[in-house]
């Protein structure tokens, strides 16, 4: 199943884009109209707006990690694979 996220590029491509129109849905001021022959364009232009409004990021800022598992765990807690773990992903 990872594999399949991996080679599709699913992470980078699909889900971005989907965290970006619910950011830019979620964060716009409400269009001028939400029917008629305009809507879609006072949509679009209100998301525009909002997206436009976010800074931009500053690498210094950002912290990059992967996930890894868990390991055996005190207990009886099973293991968790890690994602790279999984033999289909490359």
């Amino acid at each position: 199943k990872s594999g399949a996220y991996a080679q599709t590029g699913i992470i980078r491509d699909v889900m971005q884009t989907h965290m970006m129109q619910v950011l830019s849905l979620v964060a716009m001021e409400p269009p001028v109209t939400v029917s008629g022959p305009r809507a879609a364009e006072n949509i679009r232009d209100a998301k525009l707006l909002a997206l436009q409004s976010v800074a931009p990021i500053d690498p210094s800022e950002v912290v990059l990690g992967q996930y890894t598992g868990t390991p055996n765990l005190p207990g009886g807690t099973e293991p968790t694979p890690g994602f790279m773990d999984d033999p289909t992903v490359d």
